[in-house]
C-alpha cells in the first residue's frame, strides 16, 4: 500500500556512542499563519491510498523530525515562515529541522551538503515520534531507478535507526509549470521506494497540484524557492493530507 528536513552549518557532535547533527531549530514556533490569499486547491484528493492503515499522529509536545532540502530548511523566508514551523504549530509538535540546502537523494547542488542516505548516521540517536522526509527537486537529471534505490536506502536507514516510527515521504513539488519530465521521473522513483514499505506513507505535491498554473507566480519567488505564501500553501496542503492519513 502507499505507506508511505546545506545545513547553515553542519554541527556534528558526539552523542552517547553516536554522531548527532544539530537541527536548524528544535522548538515549535509560535507563529500564527496569516490569512491565506486565494489559491487554487482544485485537486483536494490526497495521494495516499485509501486502503492504507491510518497514520497515528503524535500528540502535542511530541518531537517531529523533518529531513529534506532547502524547502524543508525554509530558504528565502524567516524562521517562522517555512512549512516546518507552520506544520509543527498546527499539531503542537516540537520541530527538529534537518533540512540541508542543495541536497537530494542522489545529487548535491550546494556546498557541504550530505546526500540523504548518508545523512542517517548524522541524525540524533533519540527517536522522534514522526519523521517527515521531503525532497527530490535537486535530483532532477537522475534516473528513476537510481532515485528509487537511493530513496530505498534512506527509508531503510531511517527504519533501522528509528524502528516503529512512522515515516511520511513527500515527493518533489515544482518551481515551474508544467512539471518537467525529469522531475516527474524523480517523483516516480521516490514513490516506488515508499510504496514498497508497509510502514511508510507517500504524498505527491505534483499529483495533487499544490503548485499549479493558477498560483505558481505567487507561491514561487525569484530564486525558484517558495515565497512566504508558497510555504504556507505547502504547509496547509501537508496538514490536510496528514489529517486525511490519520482518518
Amino acid at each position: 500500500m502507499w505507506l508511505i528536513v546545506s545545513a547553515v552549518v553542519a554541527i556534528v557532535a558526539m552523542v552517547g556512542f553516536g554522531i548527532s547533527q544539530m537541527p536548524r531549530t528544535t522548538v515549535a514556533s509560535t507563529h500564527t499563519p496569516r490569512p491565506s490569499a486565494s489559491f487554487d486547491f482544485s485537486t483536494p484528493t490526497p495521494t495516499p491510498t485509501p486502503t492504507a492503515a491510518p497514520l497515528v499522529l503524535p500528540p502535542p509536545g511530541s518531537t517531529a523530525m523533518f529531513v529534506g532540502d532547502s524547502w524543508t530548511f525554509g530558504q528565502s523566508v524567516d524562521d517562522t515562515e517555512g512549512y516546518v514551523p507552520i506544520v509543527a504549530d498546527a499539531f503542537g509538535w516540537v520541530a527538529a529541522n534537518y533540512g540541508e540546502q542543495g541536497t537530494g537523494y542522489t545529487q548535491n547542488r550546494g556546498d557541504g551538503g550530505t546526500l540523504y542516505p548518508d545523512r542517517i548516521p548524522l541524525l540524533p540517536i533519540e527517536p522522534p515520534s514522526i519523521i517527515i522526509l521531503q525532497g527530490g527537486l535537486n535530483d532532477e537529471g537522475s534516473g528513476s531507478v537510481e532515485v528509487r534505490e537511493a530513496a530505498k536506502r534512506t527509508i531503510d536507514g531511517l527504519n533501522e535507526k528509528y524502528p516503529g516510527v512512522p515515516i511520511v515521504v513527500i515527493g518533489p513539488s515544482t518551481a515551474v509549470i508544467p512539471v518537467t519530465p525529469s522531475n516527474a521521473n524523480v517523483s516516480s522513483g521516490i514513490r516506488a521506494a515508499a510504496q514498497a514499505k508497509t510502514d511508510v506513507y507517500f504524498i505527491s505535491p505534483q499529483d495533487e497540484s499544490w503548485f499549479n498554473a493558477q498560483n505558481i507566480s505567487t507561491v514561487i519567488g525569484a530564486d525558484n524557492h517558495p515565497s512566504a505564501d508558497g510555504y504556507r500553501v505547502f504547509a496547509e496542503r501537508l496538514i490536510t493530507d496528514l489529517n486525511t492519513l490519520a482518518g
